[in-house]
């Protein structure tokens, strides 16, 4: 029987967060969601990191998920979308 990977069974998923210009805001880290659409823990050994076109202010804790986020001016009123690339022990 082929088994599944965990990220066909897992989606993380982050809360939306309000930033001002010129200040840090933090994004907690993801909750985890199950097949079953209920919430789940975190795999174990799970790593994060930002992902192709991560703006320019962000960084990223490898083993939490939390984000620290800066915007720049000229952002200000805009809707911004950071990438993050989830990566499990199995691959």
């Amino acid at each position: 029987a082929e088994t599944q990977k965990t990220a066909e069974q897992v989606q993380p998923s982050y809360s939306d967060a309000d930033a001002e210009v010129g200040k840090q805001t933090t994004i907690t880290a993801p909750n985890f969601t199950g097949k079953d659409g209920k919430d789940t823990t975190k795999p174990e050994g799970t790593k994060f990191a930002l992902g192709d076109k991560a703006p320019e202010g962000a960084t990223i804790n490898p083993d939490t998920g939390e984000i620290k986020y800066t915007p720049a001016d000229g952002t200000a009123g805009t809707e911004v979308n950071i990438p993050v690339v989830v990566t499990y022990k199995d691959g």
